[in-house]
């Protein structure tokens, strides 16, 4: 069996094909004449992220010998890999939200420091790379076809949805001395940011923070375009005004 070493070819063309299908996707869904058809594709898509899902929570429930540590799907990004597909069918904005911020703003970081071990002749490393492949294509998606576009509000849901979670599985972290969502005392053998976060419990506060910041960065974008138009239309009105005043002088 081959082992996966982050920063080598294989992570190189891992973050090549998850690019190419994304923009591939985008431009398919933004060109598409038959929006029944777009659908068609996009409930192939959830139901494939569906199976994907069962066989890699599958694998590792029915792992022998049991690990306690990695036979529940309470990772950040498998409860967000879950999530993705109901968002996909429904469009529901709580859910695309999640995808959004959570997607893009953590989830993310699995493509840039990839925390696994297997190599492409396993089955894990294949729902690795498609499970966050797809939280991260399918954000961009929302913004790019769907104008999905963040609010502060979103914002205030997607922070206190993630504070939520790290309450609930830090709490199960540290009943049982497990290291699900990287909030138990331990961090991975292979490089990630939790490496300058400090030592642990502390590393949970500055993980939230992080976290936190990174889903306002998420914002800037959408604040600034608001900003923008925010500057246009004052400036057509004070030309409209100016106008005004010139006729009625």
């Amino acid at each position: 069996m081959s082992d996966f070493t982050p920063f080598h070819a294989v992570h190189a063309a891992a973050l090549a094909a998850v690019a190419s299908l994304t923009a591939l996707a985008v431009r398919t869904g933004r060109a598409r004449a038959a929006r029944a058809s777009g659908r068609a594709r996009e409930t192939v898509f959830a139901l494939l992220t569906i199976a994907v899902w069962l066989v890699h929570a599958a694998g590792r429930a029915l792992a022998r010998p049991f690990d306690a540590g990695s036979a529940f799907p309470l990772a950040l990004c498998e409860i967000t890999a879950l999530i993705l597909p109901v968002a996909i069918l429904t469009r529901r904005r709580a859910l695309v939200n999640i995808v959004y911020f959570w997607g893009l703003g953590l989830c993310a970081q699995g493509l840039l420091t990839p925390v696994l071990h297997s190599g492409p002749d396993t089955i894990e490393f294949w729902t690795f790379w498609y499970a966050h492949g797809a939280i991260v294509g399918t954000a961009i998606y929302f913004v790019m076809v769907d104008r999905y576009r963040p609010t502060w509000r979103d914002w205030r849901f997607a922070v206190g949805a993630g504070l939520t979670y790290v309450a609930i599985v830090f709490s199960i972290d540290v009943r049982w001395g497990l290291d699900y969502g990287f909030l138990g005392d331990s961090v991975p053998d292979q490089h990630s940011v939790l490496d300058v976060l400090g030592p642990w419990p502390l590393r949970v506060v500055m993980m939230s923070v992080f976290a936190i910041s990174l889903f306002a960065v998420l914002m800037l974008p959408w604040q600034m375009r608001h900003l923008a138009r925010a500057r246009v239309t004052t400036g057509a009105m004070e030309v409209v005004s100016s106008s005004s005043d010139s006729r009625e002088g």
